[in-house]
This record gives C-alpha cells, structure tokens and sequence, in this order.
C-alpha cells in the first residue's frame, strides 16, 4: 500500500479502517495483526512502524492514538496490549520501548507521559494498591471477635493466603507467636491496623532491600525480630 502511495502514515492507515467499520478499538486491531500473522511482539510491531518512517518518538505514537480516540489512559493502552499477549509486565514494555529506541532515560518516559496527559494513571495506581491493603486487613480482622483487630489465626491466613509468594507460608506455631509477639504493643495477642500496617513496612522494606530473595525461610524470621512495635 505504501508502495502505490496509497498510505502515509499510520494515522491515516488506522482512519482508513475505521471509516469501512473494520477495527473499532486499539485492541481489536492488534488483534487481527496477530490473527494474520503480521506482528507478534510489540518490539516487532514497533520496529516496523520506525522503519517505515510512521513513528518516531513514544510521544507521536501515543498521541495519534489518542485523537483517533483508541486510548484514553496508560492504563488503558496497557490493558489492551497485555489482552492480546503483546507484554506482561510494565518493566517488559519499558525494556521493549528502550530497544527499540523509543525511550532512554525514565525521566523521559515519565515526561512524555506527561506531556500526552497519562501521568494521572500513576496516582490512580498507587491509590488503589493503599485501597487493597485497607481492603485485605477488614476481608481477615472481620471474621470472628474484635472487627478491628487479627487474632493470631487471622493474621496467619492473611500471610499465608496473600503474602505467601514472598514470605512463604508459615508452617510452625513458634514462627507465628515470634511475629505476633514482634507486633502487639498492648499484650492483647491482637494485632490493630497500625501494628498491621508496621508489618506491611516491614515487609515492604525488606522486599526493596532484597528483591531476589524469594520464598526464603529466614524471611519471615528477620522480619519478625526487627525493633518495630508500635507504641
């Protein structure tokens, strides 16, 4: 087609589409890309698109598919290229976007998301991951006794079910009375949303500071002899 000069630009080629009812969303368009076999990676997809000369910064390319009306947020945009299997992780896209040369430095990233109006959705993140905490503390406190405290038990499953990919799952009571007794600060053998929320920085903490440790034993037990009770 662009041998007959019959497109120009992406732009024109998404609109082309469009306007004979053949793709509607950005999705459905990756879709059938992948369905006929033209692309299947986003690194792929992009570097056809920079060799063909339609786009040249993360920037453009976003922007032609927000006046076109496919995307409205990156939270969006990144929904729709992990449904079809393009990434599966933002560090993923991230990398993809740097080989291709799309991006170089995060600053950059972050200011061009800036520029087409995306950064909101990082606040939105973070607010609904503060959400899931709140969340996860009421689904276990609010089983049996006290609505707003966890019983050992509570506080076990809560581990076990939501934590175990980190911290592993705790097998022995001697584990569980180290920890319980490392968070309660009034001698009541329950743990409140503050002593909850001293473990999850805990956690928090030694989850930064060592990232590559996963499901280790002597996770939990370090965690539970740091100094943290709350006053």
């Amino acid at each position: 087609m662009q041998a007959m000069g019959l497109i120009h630009t992406l732009e024109q080629c998404l609109n082309r589409m469009q306007t004979v009812g053949l793709i509607h969303t950005l999705e459905q368009c990756l879709n059938r890309m992948q369905t006929v076999g033209l692309i299947h990676t986003l690194e792929q997809c992009l570097n056809r698109m920079q060799t063909v000369g339609l786009i040249h910064t993360l920037e453009q390319c976003l922007n032609r598919t927000q006046t076109m009306g496919l995307i409205h947020t990156l939270e969006q945009c990144l929904n729709s290229m992990q449904t079809v299997g393009l990434i599966h992780t933002l560090e993923q896209c991230l990398n993809r976007m740097q080989t291709v040369g799309l991006i170089h430095t995060l600053e950059q990233c972050l200011n061009r998301m800036q520029t087409v109006g995306l950064i909101h959705t990082l606040e939105q993140c973070l607010n609904r991951e503060i959400g899931t905490i709140v969340e996860a503390f009421h689904k276990y406190s609010e089983k049996e006794g006290d609505k707003h405290k966890l019983k050992k038990s509570e506080l076990r499953d809560l581990i076990n079910n939501e934590l175990s990919s980190f911290l592993g799952q705790i097998k022995d009571q001697a584990t569980m009375d180290s920890l319980m007794e490392s968070l309660v600060a009034h001698g009541d053998s329950e743990c409140g949303f503050q002593e909850f929320m001293t473990f999850v920085t805990m956690v928090t903490i030694f989850r930064e500071r060592y990232p590559e440790r996963q499901n280790d034993e002597l996770r939990l037990n370090s965690i539970s002899r740091s100094p943290a009770r709350c006053s």
